[in-house]
């Protein structure tokens, strides 16, 4: 069993005194002493002696520090480790009662500093630790403390787990303090040689002197070898100042980030360290184990000698940070000096090392020239191939040196990219994207300069595509060489060739002559696949940058494209912007500026005479054929409003003379203004060159819907538009293109010219009527009850078109006003921008309504085209029928028959077409716009619970924003996509009815499910976060609407395993109809009434029900045919089983029955069996053989028994008389139609 630790006495030092005064001041303390007088004398006998000992130490330990010793470490600081790491927790938070606190390194000892042995009759107290004791104790003699403890055994399994926490957190505190205090003196270091550095370094910059690798007039008579060598160094210190300078870059980048996080943390450790001294000052909590009250106090008192230190580092990061400033940015700029001399000099180096390399070459093929004339008939073939290959090699040397020049240009630009991408980043910081109107209009205009300022990606594509293809090209090259060194040394073995070689040459006999050329190839190929190798590394590595050039672009263009939109044009619109309109004005109109726009365009005109002579003979034919197009549009709408008009002949005609009428005056804009702005050097005449043609791209398509609209023209006659419609957007159009297209023009013009007074003035002030224009044009054409629209919701009561008109209504007309207050706020750029998707997304919805008008015009010409087909058909068919025939003729088939269904499908999947064309091209024109969103990411509005622990994820605008049409497609695409696939894809696979329904119907469940799951996943409702709602909702849901939920179930069942399909004739109960509709909930059956029976699916599924048509549509049919008792049933039973044999609608497989059941009073019954194809013949059928039969029983003289009953009359009136039979016509009866829909029954 382990001994119980001692205390042992200390021998009170004048810091401990002042412990002990403190901890007489405490409750515990009182009671303390007052168990021992002995104590408390000799306490009161060396307390002035304390007082004057400790009194420096005191002032030294104030709790509440000055203002220059305050502070925490940052979390973003590099070379500082985290100041809390391993903190414990809050003393204040224990719930079990230590011991008293052992201060000793030993577990028996009472204190932390050195251990000193008690004797063993004097027992010694616990001391309460004294303030004084912090600044003495070691990080070594706590964790040896700690070790001891952690093995005593006799300690209460509580008070040793609060003791080994409390213990811990000193030491880590302990720990924190002593990093926190070495880098103070690094960064106080630092602050003290700040100035001497900052001298040197603008004596550096002032005084440039780099390391000479090589002297100018060496380089000519260096030898390639040394040449190489200077190669090597130069890149080796360009190398080392490149990461010297992107060091002090990310130096710099983590500075500033750092210097705003201090201030905020210097505030924290300062409300930190009030805390902790209210904690200090508080009194101790009755029932503290005295030891665990003394660790807690010793803890923290750590803390806050931690947190001052913390604070004293802090505050001079703070001033080394801010006298290094200047220092860093001279290290910069002399690492960019450096980088930029030693760039210049390995050019130097590199082009000597061309020049050497193509000089060699040269002279190499020379030498192979001259081999070609003295070698002889049968070596020359070979010797001639060596000069091809030198002139191969000579020309693959050039294009090295032009690749590595083109390589240093394309890591030149990348690296102005990123840095410009770096800078970019840097200046609108996440910070001030929380609030997105704190960019100003300098950074709006830098990001709009560079934008335009960026590479075409396109172009450096193509470029990637072509180095791609000479990489391959100069890879199968080193292939060919490394083939033919491999083939010819395995023939001969090679030796070296030297220009000693090359002078035996001539006098060499066959064989030697021979070999030297060998070995001469061999170099020549050697040098040659060197150069091959050097090639393919320089185009290897101008695909890389170029390559990372591309995606830096894209990365840079997405930033911009995200933040642009969001940043100030210019200024709020204010009273000196007003001020400028009138010098605007004078600017505009200046004489001096219109009258080189005429002498331009004379110029150009004799330029590009016959051009203009083509070109304007053109625009004047069209002028002079405008009335003949405008009668021909009226003669080609009557014509084509006729009833039995069905060609498309006529539409075309006038959809060309729409265009025709649409295009002389946007080909006159186009034109001038094409010329104009290709003029140099002329910015007046480009500015108004662009404003002409964006005029025209405006004109044009509202001047083309005028024409459409024209009264009897394309609108009204072919497309059946409404008059009332054509007529207001008719009139509309025409004053809005008269006032709306100039204050375009201007708009285009000022935005061109570029000088921002001009556009911040006159501009906004052109854009803002503009707007106003749009208003009123949209006030007026979209007006619910008096506008374009009046008709459609007139004919479409109670729709949500109907219902939501006041609601669309003021939004879409109030649309130009919201865009005219952004312009004035100063969010001009933005407005415009937005402006013009707008009206490109109007130009297109229009032109898709159009185009869908064009093809519903095409259905219905079809349409009638088949209709009179079919009346034809009729007219022949009745002309070849018997007229003296009691039936009518059959019904045509399905195919010609069913031209309503087939119309109505192919109208659907138009629309649907149509539809999805249409969210297309207006995704497509917004895509531009969409990056912009991103910066609403920045709009929190709630946060969610993430993967793991603690996480959370923010659910920002851009969630919301997003969101919102997923829903919205989810229900289109529901309603939609299902009908599409059906009529695009399953009809035209070998399927039945019913399953082509069950997949649509599944697809549309699916396509609802995932719409919502993605609708609610983009708001953070997930399935983790409400499982235990749905669990609950589920049970509740379960007895509350489990009737809802079976037939929901029974849906499934039925679209799954299909015992019920759509088209199927099924009984149920008292009810017999055809299965129309199976729904979730309910399955809808049309009886042969036409009404629609709504019944539960859960009926359908548990109850039982007659399927006529499960596997087979066959069915039987039985008649009752009763004859007299005269007649002959043999005979009569014989020609029943002939008719029904001879007619069409009975199967002859089962063969039909027709047997004698009973002899009943007056009747022989005949029950006759036979066997129809579908059930819709039945009465169809049945009523043709009863009148056959009746016929033919008629000519056999066999009488159909009827119950009769003989009534004998006397005194029979003289006046009365017979009367005749009629017929069904004299009776003024219609006889039945054979092709309506028939009951089974």
């Amino acid at each position: 069993m382990a001994t119980q630790p001692k205390p042992i006495p200390s021998n009170w030092h004048d810091s401990q005194t002042k412990g002990c005064l403190q901890g007489i001041s405490s409750e515990a303390g009182i009671q303390f002493y007052g168990a021992n007088r002995c104590w408390l004398l000799l306490l009161l006998m060396a307390m002035p002696i304390s007082l004057l000992l400790t009194r420096d130490a005191d002032a030294q330990l104030q709790l509440i520090p000055s203002g220059g010793t305050a502070g925490t470490t940052p979390a973003t600081n590099p070379n500082n480790a985290a100041p809390n790491r391993g903190s414990a927790t809050n003393p204040g938070t224990a719930t079990t009662q230590p011991p008293a606190p052992i201060i000793s390194g030993n577990p028996s000892s009472g204190s932390l500093g050195n251990p000193q042995t008690n004797p063993p009759s004097v027992p010694t107290p616990v001391p309460v630790a004294p303030v004084g004791d912090i600044a003495s104790i070691s990080v070594e003699s706590v964790s040896a403390y700690l070790q001891q403890l952690q093995s005593a055994t006799d300690l209460d399994a509580n008070l040793k787990q609060a003791l080994v926490t409390a213990y811990e957190a000193l030491l880590a505190e302990l720990k924190s303090r002593n990093e926190n205090e070495k880098y103070y003196r690094e960064l106080l270091a630092a602050y003290e040689a700040a100035p001497t550095a900052t001298a040197e370094a603008k004596r550096r910059k002032e005084s440039f002197s780099p390391r000479f690798v090589y002297l100018e007039s060496s380089l000519d008579s260096a030898p390639i070898e040394r040449l190489q060598s200077y190669q090597l160094e130069l890149q080796s210190l360009l190398q080392t100042a490149v990461d010297g300078r992107a060091k002090v870059d990310a130096t710099i980048v983590s500075r500033d980030a750092q210097k705003k996080e201090l201030p905020r943390l210097l505030s924290e450790a300062k409300a930190a360290i009030t805390k902790l001294n209210d904690e200090l000052n508080a009194p101790p909590v009755e029932g503290t184990d005295p030891r665990l009250r003394e660790a807690n106090l010793l803890l923290l008192r750590a803390r806050l000698m931690s947190l001052n230190e913390r604070t004293r580092r802090i505050e001079q990061e703070q001033r080394t940070y801010d006298a290094e400033t200047e220092l860093l940015s001279l290290q910069k700029a002399i690492f960019a000096t450096e980088e930029k001399y030693y760039q210049t000099k390995i050019k130097e180096v590199t082009e000597e090392l061309n020049k050497r390399r193509e000089s060699l070459i040269a002279k190499q093929k020379k030498l192979a020239e001259s081999i070609v004339v003295q070698s002889p008939g049968e070596l020359r073939p070979r010797a001639e191939q060596i000069v091809v290959r030198t002139d191969a090699w000579l020309g693959l040397a050039k294009q090295n040196a032009l690749m590595r020049l083109e390589s240093d240009a394309a890591r030149a630009e990348l690296k102005l990219w990123t840095e410009r991408y770096r800078i970019m980043t840097e200046r609108i910081s996440h910070e001030s994207t929380k609030n997105v109107t704190n960019f100003n209009s300098m950074v709006g205009l830098m990001l709009r300069k560079q934008r335009s300022e960026l590479p075409d990606i396109n172009e450096l594509t193509d470029k990637l595509h072509d180095y791609q293809d000479k990489l391959v090209a100069t890879q199968t090259l080193i292939l060919e060489l490394d083939d033919w060194k491999a083939a010819s040394a395995a023939v001969i073995e090679p030796e070296s060739f030297t220009d000693e070689s090359a002078q035996f040459f001539p006098s060499a006999d066959l064989r030697e002559k021979a070999r030297l050329l060998h070995n001469f190839e061999h170099r020549v190929v050697d040098e040659f696949r060197i150069d091959a190798n050097s090639y393919f590394e320089s185009l290897f590595n101008l695909g890389v940058n170029t390559q990372q050039t591309i995606e830096q672009v894209k990365k840079y263009r997405s930033f911009i494209d995200e933040h642009v939109l969001w940043i100030r044009s210019s200024e709020a619109f204010q009273l000196s912007d007003a001020r400028e309109v009138w010098p605007s004005l004078q600017w505009l109109f200046q004489f001096g500026n219109w009258r080189e726009i005429p002498l331009l365009i004379l110029s150009d005109f004799q330029n590009h005479l016959w051009s203009y002579l083509l070109g304007g003979a053109l625009i004047v034919a069209l002028i002079l054929n405008i009335k003949r197009l405008k009668t021909d549009t009226k003669k080609e709408g009557e014509l084509a409003s006729r009833p039995n008009c069905t060609s498309l002949i006529p539409t075309w005609k006038t959809m060309f003379a729409c265009v025709l009428l649409a295009s002389p005056l946007a080909l006159i804009h186009l034109v001038i203004g094409w010329r104009l702005n290709h003029a140099e050097n002329r910015a007046f005449a480009e500015a108004i060159g662009m404003g002409l043609m964006v005029g025209a791209r405006y004109f044009f398509p509202l001047e083309l819907l005028r024409q459409v609209c024209r009264a009897g023209g394309l609108a009204e006659n072919h497309f059946r538009w409404s008059k009332e419609s054509t007529s207001i957007l008719r009139k509309n159009l025409r004053w809005f293109i008269d006032l709306a297209v100039p204050c375009v023009c201007v708009v285009a013009v000022l935005a061109q010219f570029g000088e921002s007074k001009y556009e911040n003035s006159l501009g906004r002030i052109i854009y803002a009527a503009l707007m106003l224009l749009c208003f009123l044009f949209l006030i007026r054409c979209l007006h619910p009850t008096h506008g374009v629209f009046s008709n459609f919701l007139k004919n479409h009561p109670g729709g949500w078109i109907d219902r939501l008109k006041y609601l669309w209504y003021p939004i879409f007309a109030c649309g130009p006003l919201a865009l005219m207050a952004m312009s004035l706020m100063g969010y001009h750029y933005t407005s415009v921008r937005l402006a013009m998707h707008l009206h490109t997304t109007f130009i297109t919805l229009v032109g898709i309504l159009l185009l869908s008008s064009f093809i519903y015009r095409w259905l219905l010409l079809r349409r009638r085209e088949l209709l009179v087909a079919q009346a034809k058909q009729r007219l022949e068919e009745a002309r070849r029928r018997d007229p003296n025939a009691p039936t009518l003729p059959n019904p045509l088939l399905d195919s010609h028959a069913d031209l309503t269904s087939i119309n109505k499908q192919t109208i659907r999947l138009v629309t649907s077409t149509l539809i999805f064309a249409s969210l297309g091209a207006v995704a497509v024109i917004w895509s531009t716009v969409l990056p912009a969103v991103g910066v609403l990411d920045t709009v929190q509005l709630w946060t969610v619970d993430g993967a793991s622990a603690g996480e959370r994820i923010p659910i920002t605008l851009t969630n919301l924003l997003i969101a919102i049409p997923t829903g919205i497609m989810t229900v289109v695409a529901a309603r939609n996509l299902p009908g599409l696939m059906e009529i695009a894809l399953l009809q035209h696979l070998p399927l039945e009815n019913a399953v082509r329904y069950a997949i649509s119907s599944i697809s549309r469940y699916t396509i609802l499910f995932l719409g919502i799951l993605m609708t609610f996943n983009s708001i953070g409702v997930r399935w983790a976060s409400i499982q235990w709602l749905v669990a609950a909702l589920g049970v509740g849901l379960g007895f509350g609407l489990q009737e809802i939920f079976a037939n929901f179930v029974s849906g499934l069942i039925l679209l799954f395993e299909q015992p019920v399909r759509v088209g199927d004739v099924i009984t149920l109960g008292d009810t017999t109809g055809t299965v129309s509709r199976i729904r979730m909930r309910a399955t809808t059956v049309t009886n042969f009434d036409q009404q629609e029976l709504i019944i539960p699916n859960k009926d359908l599924v548990t109850g039982r029900l007659l399927n006529w048509t499960l596997t087979d549509s066959t069915n039987r049919m039985m008649m009752m045919i009763n004859i007299s008792n005269d007649s002959d049933p043999e005979v009569a039973c014989a020609l029943i089983r002939e008719i029904c044999l001879e007619h069409s609608n009975i199967l002859k497989e089962p063969a039909p029955t027709a047997f004698i059941e009973e002899f009943g009073e007056n009747k022989q019954t005949i029950r006759v069996r036979c066997f129809l194809a579908s059930l819709d013949l039945r009465l169809p059928t049945r009523h043709e053989v009863h009148l056959l039969i009746r016929k033919r029983f008629a000519e056999l003289g066999i009488q159909i028994s009827i119950p009769q009953q003989e009534v004998h009359l006397r005194n029979f009136p003289s006046d009365w008389k017979k009367p005749d039979h009629p017929t069904v016509e004299d009776a003024g009866l219609k006889r039945q139609p054979v092709d309506q829909p028939t009951s089974p029954a």
